[in-house]
């Protein structure tokens, strides 16, 4: 089965859900058109110089990062800016390159969760849920073309909810309107009052892609002037969001932990500010985790394990009570990448897609001397 570059951003989108994203990031596909087919994908933290070129020379038609490639809005798209060549690059070569960040730090599996395993945490539970805004569509559809509008609907993955997909309820009914002059109607005479069978659609759908479901379902839809409706809920998703909270096997000194860390997460140090308690249940967040100090000590935890902790946030955490181990920004996000290469492995085979997952070779951020 030959595979395009929607058919990925679809499962990339199952893993990590683009509602899970902090409303300040930037995620989704970056370069590159839906319909590009794909048969080779690179994984990476981030497309860097040299992470192009490894993917050009291994002729790779899709790249997934964890960082996004573009974060900022783009002032200018001039080649002789580094990040504008490696995106001309991209472009030329038919590269597509999609960034799932904190959508995959949070998402049921993500960066933190496949940490928490590598370190042996047990017991695990989310240490900052996130609210995640959810909007309601609902549209009136003539019965005749209720199929064709839940298949756009599909199409662009809405009525997703946990583990299911293609959610939708639909309630039959009748609709009244009357054409007015000027109005070529799909059913109905001007000025004479019509009732019509009807169907009512209703998906759920994540606020990133509420603006391509309404699209989505008024090109299906046949009349002038479809009637549909946009609902706002929310609803605390306690099995997602930032970080994590665990506990060991057993209780260990402080030193013996970090030297743990530096062993499983294969780096050369480790940085340790030391609030003098032994290590039981620890709390840990890839990448920068620093900001989670506060939920870390509510949630009881004695030690807490990110990356890119500043002085004063770790004199904070010591007077808390709190221990931190600073394992570095890199080295605690890298173990999802053998995770994410596994999922989309699995999927590829279950659905006969013959695609070649590879994961860049990155040079370590920071060297030890």
């Amino acid at each position: 089965m030959k595979s395009t570059v929607n058919d990925v951003c679809r499962q990339l989108e199952v893993l990590a859900p683009r509602s899970l994203a902090e409303e300040w990031d930037n995620v989704g596909l970056m370069i590159g058109k839906g319909e590009w087919e794909v048969g080779k994908i690179m994984l990476a933290l981030d497309l860097t110089s040299e992470v192009a070129a490894q993917a050009l020379t291994c002729g790779v038609d899709m790249i997934v990062t964890h960082h996004p490639f573009f974060f900022s809005p783009l002032r200018s798209f001039c080649a002789d800016d580094d990040k504008i060549a490696i995106a001309y690059e991209m472009i030329k070569n038919r590269t597509a390159v999609y960034s799932a960040h904190t959508n995959l730090d949070s998402a049921c599996g993500g960066v933190s969760d496949v940490l928490a395993e590598k370190l042996g945490l047990e017991s695990l539970r989310v240490l900052k849920s996130e609210k995640r805004e959810m909007y309601k569509f609902v549209i009136f559809v003539p019965t005749s073309c209720c199929e064709a509008v839940l298949a756009e609907l599909r199409r662009v993955g809405a009525g997703r909810i946990g583990d299911y997909s293609d959610c939708a309820y639909v309630m039959e009914g009748k609709g009244y309107f009357r054409p007015l002059a000027g109005s070529s109607p799909f059913i109905g005479t001007n000025g004479v009052l019509e009732e019509t069978e009807e169907c009512r659609i209703e998906v759920l759908v994540d606020k990133h892609d509420l603006g391509k479901t309404v699209r989505a379902a008024l090109k299906a839809h046949p009349y002038e002037e479809p009637a549909y409706d946009i609902f706002v809920t929310e609803k605390i998703q306690s099995e997602t969001g930032l970080g994590r909270v665990g506990v060991l096997p057993g209780t260990w000194a402080l030193e013996a932990f970090a030297l743990q860390v530096k062993a499983k997460l294969g780096i050369d140090a480790v940085k340790v500010a030391d609030a003098g308690r032994p290590v039981k249940k620890v709390a840990l967040c890839g990448g920068s985790g620093a900001g989670l100090i506060f939920e870390a000590v509510g949630a009881g935890a004695d030690t807490l394990v990110t990356g890119d902790v500043k002085y004063h946030e770790a004199q904070q955490a010591i007077a808390l009570g709190l221990n931190v181990i600073d394992a570095g920004h890199q080295a605690t996000e890298l173990p999802i990448l053998p995770k994410l290469q596994a999922s989309l492995e699995a999927w590829a085979e279950r659905e006969g897609r013959g695609l070649v997952i590879l994961r860049a070779s990155e040079k370590a951020l920071f060297a030890h001397y």
